[in-house]
């Protein structure tokens, strides 16, 4: 069986909004067309979403979740390893997934994102969907208009 080469979605795992749920299920549908795994660090909001979508499109999906926060089980997820810190899930995350999509996000995807970076792998936030990410980052973070743009620039 060939491995399988996950992308990370990082962005809020609360306090989410129609836009970023939607943004969600498509970059897992469009990940999962083009032959990649979706991996998250959260079974809640919009990673639910990305979960269940990948999953209606016959993909593979993956969890890191630290152990005792949230949710601990989804019924779309093949593959969940339990962490016993956020910073060990960040380093888990970044570890296994050969780059990251952010869709929003504050504090948690800022940290996480400095750990792809740290391992050099690529990060393209989906520039107006919200949070601080394009911010902070702005130098380090590749910026896409589209779903489609983002997809192209961490595939090519």
């Amino acid at each position: 069986m060939k491995p399988i080469n996950y992308v990370a979605i990082l962005g809020f795992a609360n306090q989410v909004n129609e836009q970023q749920a939607y943004l969600a299920k498509d970059v897992a549908k469009k990940l999962t067309a083009l032959g990649y795994g979706v991996g998250v660090g959260n079974l809640s909001g919009m990673f639910d979403q990305a979960l269940k979508s990948t999953k209606s499109c016959g993909g593979a999906t993956m969890a890191i979740i630290e152990k005792g926060v949230g949710k601990q089980e989804h019924q779309d997820c093949d593959l969940l390893l339990a962490s016993s810190s956020q910073d060990t899930k960040h380093q888990a995350l970044s570890t296994k997934c050969i780059g990251g999509i952010v869709i929003g996000g504050g504090a948690g995807t800022l940290k996480l994102i400095r750990h792809f970076l740290d391992r050099n792998k690529q990060i393209i936030a989906i520039d107006g969907s919200g949070g601080i990410v394009p911010l902070e980052l702005a130098a380090e973070v590749i910026l896409s208009h589209s779903v489609d743009q983002a997809l192209g620039l961490l595939t090519q």
